[in-house]
């Protein structure tokens, strides 16, 4: 149960942060909310 790999799944937001540039900085706050969410939702889906 310890070997459950959720770093690559941490290292992966390589994507998101690259959606978060093309949308305009409005909406980069509210992107940063929802992908903080997402980043910790991927970690608990992982290890299951």
């Amino acid at each position: 149960m310890i070997f459950h790999p959720p770093i690559p799944q941490i290292v992966e937001p390589e994507p998101e942060e690259q959606e978060a540039e093309e949308v305009p900085k409005e909406r980069s706050t509210r992107s940063s909310d929802r992908s903080t969410t997402v980043r910790v939702s991927a970690t608990i889906i992982a290890p299951q």
